[in-house]
């Protein structure tokens, strides 16, 4: 009867929303395997994208980059999951999801970044072209294209972004593009190359882009 279904859903919602918020990440997971089985039974509630969107966002931060993505197929997740399931791929070399969820989420410049660092360590340099032509080309953004392009000794990142590099005026962000071009002008025969001293800040600079991509996660916790 219509009665029971009701009871038996909210009995069913309840649970979702007691183990989604437990700390306990085995009652996370309970509830995120019991949406990945549900069949319907929240198909007409009110609360059925929350629920989604909340087990999903624990999927990605638990790891479960396949639950995450079977999550995603029985609802429309907002940006906010999109970012932190292309995070996790870019950290699982996932780079071919990453890359669909960039073509899904074109406006959105976090995904753009993410996709384009994963297109540089894929070296793929049509990709490259592609997302960042989408970012705007600040400072930061920038700096993390190129420290890349450096550390993966890829060098397909386009001239845009290196125009863009030169024209950056603050002092330290001028020290870390100097390294870098100093990497690219030896690589192509121009000068000799730098020490690995003058090298140094490049991979703790890409680890702070890392950690910044992780923190993202952390927000959807």
């Amino acid at each position: 009867s219509d009665v029971a279904q009701t009871e038996i859903r909210n009995h069913f919602i309840a649970g979702l929303q007691r183990d989604l918020a437990s700390d306990d990440p085995l009652q996370n997971l309970a509830a995120i395997e019991a949406l990945s089985i549900e069949a319907g039974l929240l198909d007409t509630h009110d609360q059925r994208t929350a629920l989604y969107e909340e087990a999903t966002l624990k999927a990605v931060r638990l790891g479960f980059a396949s639950l995450a993505d079977e999550l995603s197929r029985k609802t429309q997740p907002g940006e906010a999951v999109a970012e932190q399931r292309a995070t996790l791929a870019y950290r699982l070399k996932d780079y071919p999801a990453v890359f669909q969820l960039a073509q899904a989420n074109p406006s959105n410049p976090q995904i753009g970044l993410v996709a384009a660092l994963s297109a540089i360590d894929a070296n793929d340099a049509a990709q490259v072209q592609q997302f960042t032509g989408r970012l705007k080309l600040d400072a930061e953004t920038v700096l993390a294209l190129i420290e890349q392009d450096a550390a993966s000794r890829r060098w397909i990142v386009p001239a845009a972004v290196y125009q863009a590099a030169s024209e950056l005026t603050d002092e330290a962000q001028k020290v870390r593009v100097k390294r870098v071009l100093d990497l690219k002008r030896a690589a192509s025969g121009e000068i000799a190359a730098p020490s690995p001293a003058a090298m140094a800040g490049i991979p703790d600079r890409l680890m702070s882009t890392r950690l910044a991509l992780e923190s993202l996660e952390g927000e959807g916790n």
